[in-house]
Formats: C-alpha cells, structure tokens, sequence
C-alpha cells in the first residue's frame, strides 16, 4: 500500500506536469476567437461526447421501466429494458 508521501508525490508531479500535458492536446492551439472557436468547440464537443464519453446508438426501443417494491429490503427496484445490440 503507498504511504501519504508517495501519495503525495505523485499528485504533486500530476498537477506540474497538466499545463504542459493540456498545451500538448491539439484542442488548444486550435483556438481562435469569433466563428472559428465555435466550429472548434462543435468538434470537441463531438469528438468528447462519441469518443471518450461512448455515445450510444440514436436508434432506442422503448425503455418500458417498471417498479416493485421488495418486503424483505424495504426499497424498490427499477428495471429499465435497454436494447442496445438490436437483439430484441
């Protein structure tokens, strides 16, 4: 298990290494003002949704959720029907 120090020493480095590592992503030297910066802003909003997020598929069936209460937990559950591979 790591002790505090080399806890520490490794938020430490992190945090003197991010500018560089942040100035080193092409987002930023993509950056200019007016309409130029909102077409950049669309792509990495795009590029960040479908590739680092995971955009699901845009084709959904519907989500038919249900409840039911458990006696022994006293909660609920939820059940959502998700169709994600089309095999449904």
């Amino acid at each position: 298990m790591p002790s505090v120090c080399e806890l520490e020493g490794f938020s430490q480095a992190s945090l003197r290494d991010s500018e560089r590592v942040r100035k080193a992503l092409p987002i930023w030297t993509k950056l200019k003002p007016g309409a130029e910066w909102e077409v950049v802003q669309k792509q990495a909003r795009t590029d960040f949704w479908e590739n680092v997020i995971g955009k699901l598929p845009g084709k959904y069936a519907a989500l038919n959720p249900r409840t039911r209460l458990i006696a022994r937990a006293c909660g609920a559950e939820a059940i959502l029907c998700l169709d994600l591979f089309g095999r449904f």
